[in-house]
């Protein structure tokens, strides 16, 4: 009899570790389906969120950062982050060299990078570019440092006219916004 109770525990046993390590298995696949799902839809509300606080907006909200170039009527600010890779760096570089260097001013936050300053002197950008720190950013910006896509901001009558974030085709989007304002 004894033998017959302990060949059930001892059948039953992992029988319940099996279902155990399936129910966990469950709910780990489950968890990371919203976690990945969540993960996607902030990253959509807050760039809708960013374009919904700036667009429309005086560009003397960037004023510590573009204050000489206020009187002039349309011009193009390029913020990229601190975090933007440095391909994505270069690209925004060489195509914003191609177009008018009046209207265009870019603004760097990598604030003692050398290789991008050594991108600046390469595409005759220097006159125009802007390697700054964190602090002069508008906090609707600065709440969002860790976002993965550079902040492109189209300023045209010191209005704030169109805000892009720029991922996988960044050349495609670029060129279209320069054209978009010659």
């Amino acid at each position: 009899m004894r033998n017959i109770t302990s060949f059930k525990y001892n059948l039953l046993l992992p029988i319940f570790f099996v279902g155990y390590l399936l129910l966990i298995y469950n709910d780990h696949l489950h968890g990371c389906t919203i976690s990945a799902t969540s993960n996607y839809f902030q990253d959509d509300v807050m760039e809708e969120r960013i374009k919904e606080k700036l667009i429309g907006k005086s560009s003397l909200l960037f004023r510590p950062l573009i204050k000489h170039t206020l009187n002039k009527k349309d011009y193009l600010l390029i913020y990229i982050p601190y975090n933007s890779c440095g391909a994505c760096t270069e690209t925004i570089l060489s195509i914003s060299a191609k177009y008018d260097k009046e209207k265009i001013f870019l603004v760097i936050q990598k604030s003692h990078d050398q290789i991008v300053s050594s991108l600046i002197k390469y595409y005759k950008m220097k006159a125009n570019s802007f390697i700054v720190s964190n602090d002069v950013f508008p906090s609707i910006i600065n709440e969002n440092l860790d976002h993965k896509n550079p902040l492109v901001i189209v300023i045209k009558n010191n209005k704030i006219i169109k805000v892009l974030f720029l991922e996988n085709n960044i050349d495609v989007e670029l060129n279209k916004v320069y054209s978009e304002i010659k």
